[in-house]
């Protein structure tokens, strides 16, 4: 950075400071080769669908559903069909809370247009067909019981990118008392654990939800059980977090972890403790996330791992959970989420063993060693754009080009953001085609392009999150203040 004046420069050379994933430069491209009883979401191998409609199809009594949204158009044909045609009794709980359908949830590309409606409507339709719905504010496992006696438990939820295209993991539930835990948990959640009941019709394009408090017993049998089904259900019980952090502390040899997001570590003191405590021992921890530059939670976590020493690779759409040490495993639906699910949502975990437990291992061994991003601490700023023009290929996004010879201009107040655009990716935001907003670290800017300069205003007190985003990408840029 050179200052002159009122005027500083700035060029891609040097690095920029924090942590980002930028372009793994030793992954292979091998492809995963399919396993018994261990399921899986890929471009070509969608066997977490093929079991659940299986499932659905072979149902003879009943049918009980746990999905945090539900929008993926063949299974809501499948579920409806049963609804028709047979009497087996259908059960779904689901989240009915739209406030709750964000980027900390739910991948970007499930949150595609009206998704939340979409979910609502299917919702709507299957109760109006005879299926018994319930909803709680905190839901967000994932699991498929059927005739009580068959269990598959999976990072997927029941939606098309879900069970097509993002890599996801599920396994049958392989003990009978597990699967009977499973049962009852979910029988107790729907009957007292649930906030919204029914909905009532107000007209044929409008409806309201029936709500309650729930009425769930912090003695209820089913939440004092120990089987190897794990699970958090809010302040009741925590045992899904309680095993992932004594699968780390017990661990004599390497751990590996796979998750969709790493945020709000400030609230699991309990795992980052076991983390470094292994690191210091000497073992090596393995952690394999979506590489999403674009979430500051989610990198400034990532950097914290990584300053322990942590080894943390990436992709574009992981959505699979689970931990592997050499003495156990456990799949799960939680991310490392500090903020929601982990601690204080609904969500379930099952320990695993023997094949399955191998299976898993294999996977998460399989996505770090293809993982096309390394997370990396204050990387080249030519590395990190070489990562963003790999990205734009792989989601088909054109990238806006800016003037060659790029100008900022700044009032003089706004001194204090010339280090912060040097150190940082920035990324401008386009509304209708037009440049409106520039994020610079956390926070967001107003911003205009006028006769080839960029004009930064006044920050954004509530950021748009519909907004275009686009890399600000320079080989030299002027930032002028006054």
């Amino acid at each position: 950075m050179i200052q002159m004046n009122n005027t500083i420069l700035i060029n891609d050379q040097g690095t920029f400071k924090g942590g980002y994933y930028i372009l793994n430069e030793n992954r292979n491209t091998e492809p995963w080769l399919k396993k018994d009883d261990f399921f899986v979401t890929l471009p070509y191998d969608n066997s977490i669908k093929r079991e659940i409609i299986e499932m659905i199809r072979s149902s003879k009594s009943s049918i009980k559903l746990c999905s945090f949204i539900i929008t993926d158009p063949e299974i809501f044909s499948e579920i409806q069909e049963v609804l028709k045609r047979t009497n087996v009794a259908v059960f779904i709980l689901t989240q009915l809370d739209t406030s709750k359908f964000s980027t900390s949830l739910l991948s970007e590309e499930e949150m595609v247009e009206n998704f939340n409606q979409v979910h609502l409507d299917i919702v709507k339709k299957l109760y109006s067909n005879g299926a018994h719905v319930r909803a709680t504010r905190t839901a967000h496992a994932k699991f498929l019981i059927s005739d009580r006696v068959k269990a598959l438990l999976t990072s997927a939820n029941i939606t098309t990118p879900s069970l097509k295209n993002n890599p996801e993991t599920g396994v049958y539930v392989s003990e009978p008392n597990a699967i009977s835990h499973l049962d009852n948990l979910f029988d107790e959640i729907f009957q007292n654990g649930t906030e919204y009941t029914g909905f009532i019709s107000a007209s044929s394009n409008k409806q309201f939800i029936v709500s309650r408090k729930q009425n769930i017993s912090k003695n209820a049998i089913v939440l004092k059980n120990e089987t190897k089904l794990k699970f958090t259900f809010e302040d009741h019980k925590q045992s899904l977090y309680k095993e992932i952090v004594k699968t780390v502390e017990n661990s004599i040899g390497d751990v590996y972890l796979s998750t969709y997001s790493i945020v709000g570590l400030n609230s699991l003191p309990e795992f980052v403790n076991a983390i470094k405590s292994k690191i210091m021992k000497g073992v090596d921890v393995y952690i394999f996330s979506r590489g999403m530059n674009y979430r500051t939670d989610h990198l400034d976590s990532c950097t914290q791992l990584a300053k322990l020493g942590c080894k943390i690779f990436g992709d574009i759409y992981n959505h699979s959970k689970g931990v592997v040490t050499p003495e156990r495993g456990m799949i799960f639906t939680a991310n490392i989420d500090g903020n929601h699910g982990l601690k204080n949502g609904f969500e379930v975990g099952m320990v695993l063993e023997n094949d399955q437990k191998v299976n898993l291992e294999s996977f998460i061994k399989w996505q770090i060693n293809t993982a096309p991003y390394v997370f990396t601490l204050s990387p080249q700023k030519s590395s990190y754009f070489s990562y963003y023009a790999f990205y734009c290929k792989e989601k088909g996004i054109t990238p806006r080009q800016l003037p060659d010879n790029l100008i900022l201009r700044l009032s003089k107040s706004m001194s204090n953001l010339a280090n912060l655009i040097d150190d940082t990716p920035c990324y401008f935001k386009v509304k209708n085609n037009t440049i409106s907003q520039l994020q610079i670290g956390k926070y967001s800017y107003h911003a205009t392009l006028e006769n080839d300069i960029i004009n930064i205003g006044d920050k954004i007190s509530v950021r748009d999150f519909t907004l275009e985003s686009y890399l600000l990408q320079y080989k030299s840029a002027k930032l002028i203040f006054e």
